[in-house]
Order: C-alpha cells, then structure tokens, then sequence
C-alpha cells in the first residue's frame, strides 16, 4: 500500500510539473482513494486470515499477522521449511519481509526524484537516477518472487488443490493494488 500512495504521488508531481493538467488532480485522488480503501479492505481481511491461522497452529506471536510486514514472518512461520530446486529455506518469511521493506523504500526514491525534477534541486541522487531505477526494477522482482513462493507454500499447505490458482490471483491482486506509475 505505501508503494501505491508513493507512485501516485510521484505520479501527481510529475504530471502538475510536465504537462500542467491541474484539471488531472481530482480524477486521480479519486481513482488514488478507491484504491487506497481497496488496498486497505484486503489488508484487513489478508491479516484477520493470517493472525486466525497463527493462532489455530498455536503460534504464540499470531498478532504479529496484524502489523504490516511483520505478517509476511507470521505467513513464513506457518509455511514452515520450503525447498526450492535444492535449497531448503527455513522461513520464506524473512526473505518477503525484507524484500517489502525494501520494495517499499525504492519507490521513496523515485518520489525524491519526482520532487527534484519539479523544484529543480540540485541533488546527487539526479545523476543516479538510471542506477535507481536498475535498483527498482531488481528490487520489484526479489519481491514478487518472494511473495510468490510464500503464498504457494501457504497455499500448499492449506489448499494444496487450488494451490496454483490461489497463488496467481494473489500475486495479480498485489501486483494490481500496488500499481506502479512510470512515467
């Protein structure tokens, strides 16, 4: 969700500065709330689901599933060890958390340089723009691949059936409410 309201913001800016479509503003906050309501709804149902399943395994820490972030390491820990071609990892929560963190702090950069271009700074993070975004990119995939792998494991483990499918609308879900603006 902090990814969403950073690009939409960054994507605002952009948008006021190059093209001056004041007119823009108010289509997009609507579009921006819809999404922000939606995003929060499945948060909501996302950390009821995971914090019921924690407490059910017996997991002593289960209102950990509530607090964003820390609900990927309740998810890790109720998937337990995942192998992965010959790697066994222990709690595939650990690497999404990481990796969210880190997805979400990208995406701040790209807003500094959103701010940057539209008030003409001079800072140093203009000349390492390419590199930011090489970053992004590469930050992007960790994620969605960790994310992948983690519901697959909760899936394999609780709808072991319906395992593929649920795991492909889950990441198209978050793919789609952490919508990204290039510009």
């Amino acid at each position: 969700m902090i990814q969403y309201l950073v690009y939409l913001a960054s994507s605002v800016l952009y948008l006021l500065e190059e093209f001056a479509l004041e007119s823009l503003i108010f289509p997009l906050t609507i579009i921006g709330g819809i999404g922000i309501i939606l995003s929060l709804g499945f948060f909501i149902i996302k950390s009821v689901a995971v914090c019921k399943l924690a407490k059910k395994r017996g997991f002593k820490n289960w209102w950990l599933g509530m607090i964003p972030y820390a609900n990927y390491y309740v998810i890790g820990k109720l998937v337990g060890k995942m192998r992965i071609f010959n790697l066994v990892i222990k709690n595939i929560g650990v690497i999404a958390l990481i990796s969210a963190i880190i997805y979400d702090l990208s995406s701040v950069g790209i807003l500094l340089y959103a701010i940057q271009v539209i008030f003409d700074l001079n800072w140093v993070i203009k000349y390492f723009y390419d590199a930011l975004s090489a970053i992004s990119y590469v930050v992007d995939i960790l994620f969605y691949a960790s994310f992948f792998m983690l519901v697959m494991g909760i899936f394999g483990r609780y709808a072991p059936h319906k395992r593929t499918l649920y795991s492909v609308l889950c990441l198209v879900t978050q793919y789609l409410f952490s919508i990204q603006f290039y510009y």
